[in-house]
């Protein structure tokens, strides 16, 4: 249970809050009451709205606050044109520094760069040229590659085309003279058939003709004969005609026969003196054919050599180029390279020059000078410009309350330098860790562990200004029409638990167990199915000899 001291205290600074929410009444603790009164304090459940807070103090300050400082440190100030408490515009010149020296080193670095641009032209022409030489000689080649491939290929049809002429002649060749051997077997087999048909005819010839003599011999035999009778004589010449004419038609057939073999075997030499051309026709025609061969093969052997060339000679041709592009691209880098460093210096005094020249950034009163004419400026703050139209408010949490803090809670506000009114406002800002202790000549931390926080106002009321003290009330947590009593008036038992003692019109006591829910300083949340708004509960005495007031 909290000490009644601290109750005490809380109270006094949160009376505001306690009347708010109905109060309780005061009662006189000194020695003149009697002491059974003091032994049964009671007070009332009742329904009201508890807020959750947590209670800090805050300084006013701008919502806005600009440091300026300058990038041309180590040099003198050559004029300072506000003094603490200036309302400045933004804009307004606030310094100047002194940039002779800027100045000169500008116009060296300058010459530097214009000196080292012409170098890098020279440079880059030269890469250039070298690299359109090398493009126009590989144009140059490649096409005279072309050409020497063209006409390699055009000697190539034209040995192809002789070629297939040479062999549809040498093919032509070899049917001619097939054909003239194959007539020459056939002629040659009519000649041969028909020297066979007069050697038969002969053979008959020869035989008609014995014969023919038998019966001329034997016609004349009988016809000496004076015996013959005349039909024997004639029957016996009878034969001996029939034989001369069997005779002559032999003699007729053969000597057909033989002209017939005579014309056939004219034919056949015929054929025979056309079938030799024929075969010289053929080797001839088989002789151009190899010929032509061997033509084909070279124009085929100068295509491929004149095609391997054109792709050797446009490979190393690219591998040049390629080089000297490189070499054109390596000139270029080496040239921004080198400009880089001078062009960044250039634009490192410029921006020296600029800053020479302080200006400000905003509207608003100059807080802090802290340069002087004539001295050294060698970097920090120059002017400490704060926007005095828009304020916030800045305080710390320690610790204890840090947890209990976040982003966007509603706050209650109040500045009593200008108003007694509670301003509504929202926490804007909760460090995320401690700022650093401060310390003490002696080394030693002073202060505890504090987290910054900031608070943005709703309304800003006439009259305030950068530097006030603020009282903040940060709500943590808040419930409507929740059933509470004085927190001194729950007691806690051996187990832990809670509970209060009720005390019904009779004066009979009871125990009612009750879970605690929200509370604020002095009123917590009871909650109890058997507790109900109205009831009259004792508060615990306790030994608070030095307390003078009690609620």
């Amino acid at each position: 249970m909290k000490s009644n001291k601290r109750k005490t205290a809380l109270i006094c600074l949160c009376g505001i809050a306690a009347v708010s929410v109905g109060g309780m009444a005061v009662y006189s603790a000194f020695g003149s009451a009697p002491e059974t009164a003091a032994a049964t304090n009671t007070a009332s459940v009742e329904r009201m709205d508890i807020r959750q807070y947590v209670t800090v103090s805050g300084t006013v300050k701008s919502s806005e606050t600009s440091e300026l400082s300058s990038g041309a440190v180590n040099t003198k100030v050559k004029k300072v044109s506000v003094r603490t408490g200036d309302r400045v515009k933004k804009g307004d010149v606030i310094a100047i520094l002194d940039d002779s020296e800027l100045q000169s080193r500008l116009a060296a670095a300058e010459k530097q760069l214009e000196n080292i641009k012409a170098k890098n032209d020279i440079e880059l022409s030269s890469a250039k040229r070298i690299y359109d030489n090398a493009v126009a000689e590989r144009a140059e080649k490649s096409e005279r590659g072309s050409k020497i491939l063209s006409s390699a290929k055009e000697s190539y049809d034209k040995a192809l085309s002789e070629k297939n002429e040479a062999a549809k002649a040498y093919s032509d060749a070899v049917s001619s003279r097939t054909a003239k051997s194959d007539e020459l077997k056939a002629a040659l087999d009519e000649a041969e058939a028909a020297a066979e048909r007069a050697a038969e005819l002969k053979t008959e010839l020869d035989n008609a003709k014995s014969e023919y003599k038998r019966l001329k011999a034997e016609y004349d035999l009988l016809e000496a004969d004076s015996t013959t009778s005349a039909d024997e004589l004639k029957a016996a010449k009878d034969r001996c005609d029939e034989a001369a004419e069997l005779s002559a038609e032999a003699e007729a057939a053969l000597t057909e026969a033989k002209e017939q073999a005579k014309a056939l075997s004219d034919i056949a030499e015929k054929y025979a003196s056309e079938l030799s051309s024929a075969v010289l026709d053929e080797k001839e025609s088989k002789a151009e054919l190899s010929t032509a061969g061997r033509y084909l093969e070279q124009a085929k052997s100068d295509v491929n050599t004149a095609s391997y060339s054109k792709t050797d000679t446009d490979e190393a041709n690219a591998g040049d180029v390629a080089n000297k592009a490189d070499s054109l691209k390596a000139a270029g880098i080496s040239a921004e390279d080198m400009l880089s460093e001078p062009m960044q210096q250039i634009e490192q005094i410029k921006r020296s020059i600029a800053d020479c020249t302080v200006r400000a950034d905003r509207e608003g009163v100059v807080t802090a000078v802290n340069v002087k004419e004539g001295e050294l400026y060698t970097g920090g703050t120059i002017v400490v410009i704060q926007d005095d139209s828009s304020f916030m408010v800045s305080a710390f949490a320690d610790q204890y309350d840090i947890s209990k803090l976040e982003k966007d809670q509603h706050v209650e506000i109040t500045i009593n330098a200008v108003s007694s009114e509670v301003l509504d406002g929202t926490l804007s800002f909760v460090a995320p860790t401690p700022d650093a202790p401060t310390y003490s000549a002696e080394g030693s931390a002073a202060g505890g562990t504090e987290y910054s926080l900031e608070a943005d106002l709703s309304k800003q009321p006439e009259g305030m200004r950068i530097g006030m003290t603020a009282k903040l009330g940060i709500i943590t947590g808040e419930k409507k029409g929740v059933l509470a009593v004085p927190d001194n008036c729950i007691s806690t038992d051996v187990d832990g638990s809670s509970y209060i003692t009720v005390e019904d019109d009779a004066h009979a006591q009871r125990k009612i167990a009750v879970e605690r829910g929200i509370c604020n300083d002095y009123y917590t949340e009871i909650i109890s199915s058997e507790v109900s708004e109205n009831m009259k509960v004792i508060a615990p005495k306790e030994d608070n000899s030095d307390t003078s007031v009690f609620y």
